[in-house]
């Protein structure tokens, strides 16, 4: 298991758990997740995907309201395009709970093959949490003026 991708994440979580001062942070066995809740509004997941090599952060965004849906849906595809207004990440649609996702794949190791450190792991989750409430607002709201946008902030 050394050399596995997955204890190279055990070792990315015990970092991101040091960083943070949260100690003995393990991924669920039956789906590779780890759920940290940091308020009541913001829980974000970790995943790890073994077959990419990949760890996933992601969070819930929110319902897809009704009323105004095929606008709501043209702004998020909107922001989805080339990641301009998500810094990166993708929000997706789940189709039975309408619920409105927010995730980002990160690799592991850089291009020398140096794990990812705690610290550069939580930047990356601020990040999304920053671009999660930008959305979470626009969903509460309806609308953003076209100059707001989370890759100005």
């Amino acid at each position: 298991m050394e050399n596995s991708f997955e204890a190279k994440a055990n070792i990315i979580l015990s970092s991101l758990g040091e960083f943070l001062g949260i100690l003995d942070l393990q991924f669920e066995e039956e789906d590779n997740t780890c759920t940290l809740q940091f308020n009541e509004d913001l829980i974000i997941h970790l995943t790890f995907d073994e077959e990419r090599e990949e760890l996933i952060i992601h969070c819930l965004v929110g319902q897809l309201p009704e009323e105004n849906r095929a606008q709501i849906v043209e702004q998020l595809l909107e922001a989805n395009l080339f990641w301009a207004g998500t810094r990166g990440a993708t929000i997706s649609l789940e189709q039975e709970s309408r619920q409105i996702i927010l995730a980002k794949a990160i690799a592991a190791c850089n291009a020398e093959g140096t794990l990812l450190s705690g610290e550069s792991l939580a930047k990356a989750m601020v990040d999304l949490a920053e671009v999660n409430l930008h959305w979470k607002s626009f969903l509460q709201k309806g609308e953003f003026p076209k100059h707001e946008s989370p890759a100005a902030m």
